[in-house]
């Protein structure tokens, strides 16, 4: 099977601007990754969004065995080098430490989705404690090759930073899964920024500039404006994290607002159980979508 490789370079800022967590992720295309380690769970590539009803036992043990399994703080170098064969540098492995309070955060990551939801569109997770060489400029902190994530955790970096990385990196392989989903909301989608407004690449040091001008535009981070992908996967970052300041770019910036409602539309296509009234269920609090 051909697998599409999606390089998603971390830069980590750390200053927390308005409540955002400061990280921007740059992603883009690479070239095919190889065939590894298959995954024990079975029930990650649905062809038909939505059609099959799981019952709550079923999707309970699928999340078990995913976290048990498939959440992995170790890996091979052969199985390493064959994802990334241009780092030839040592792996450096989490320490055990740190492993407990890492874990807790994916779990915490997967528990924003509906039950049973991220084990059936992912298929390994590995943390590592060193920065991955693909080839690009920098080294990565952050990587996901088809439907397996790499998150590196290290002095750059810790686990509390990781759950907008992580839902912003999930939601480019739902993007590439569901391609025939998600393509066609682009005419929406940049009917929501600024007119004339042509994505032009990624640009950091406008994060710490004004934020309230950023989201009259329309983009919640810098990185937004990097491409379409980039931007869709931006407020779906920070919508899965239940940042509060996003919540409030929701509230009082309309282009943020109808590209959070596209944003949900696209999963509840996925899954119908991601609606509006779904995230005011997350968030605890009314969004203006429920009576």
């Amino acid at each position: 099977m051909k697998r599409i490789k999606l390089l998603y370079t971390v830069i980590v800022i750390l200053v927390v601007l308005a409540g955002l967590s400061g990280i921007t992720v740059g992603c883009e295309l690479l070239s095919p990754a190889p065939e590894t380690e298959s995954s024990s769970v079975q029930d990650n590539n649905a062809d038909d969004p939505g059609s099959e009803i799981k019952d709550k036992e079923y999707l309970e043990n699928l999340t078990d065995s995913f976290l048990a399994g498939d959440v992995s703080f170790h890996i091979d170098k052969q199985t390493y080098l064959s994802y990334f064969p241009e780092d030839i540098k040592k792996i450096i492995y989490l320490p055990e430490k740190l492993q407990s309070s890492v874990k807790k955060a994916i779990i915490e990551a997967t528990e924003a989705y509906p039950l049973g939801f991220v084990p059936r569109h992912l298929t390994k997770i590995y943390i590592i404690g060193n920065e991955i060489n693909t080839g690009d400029v920098d080294d990565s902190i952050a990587i996901a090759t088809d439907k397996t994530i790499f998150l590196t955790i290290g002095e750059k970096n810790d686990e509390t930073l990781y759950l907008p990385v992580f839902h912003h990196i999930f939601s480019h392989i739902l993007q590439n899964t569901y391609k025939e989903l998600f393509d066609p909301y682009y005419d929406q989608w940049i009917l929501n920024n600024p007119e004339g407004f042509e994505y032009y690449g990624y640009e950091p040091d406008i994060d710490y500039e004004d934020r309230p001008e950023m989201y009259k535009d329309g983009f919640i981070t810098s990185l937004s404006m990097d491409n379409y992908g980039c931007d869709f996967a931006e407020i779906a970052a920070f919508a899965f994290s239940k940042d509060p300041v996003f919540l409030n770019s929701v509230m009082n910036y309309p282009r943020i607002r109808q590209k959070f409602e596209l944003m949900v539309d696209f999963y509840n296509k996925i899954d119908p159980l991601i609606t509006l009234e779904y995230f005011e269920k997350i968030y605890g609090q009314k969004l203006g979508y429920s009576e």
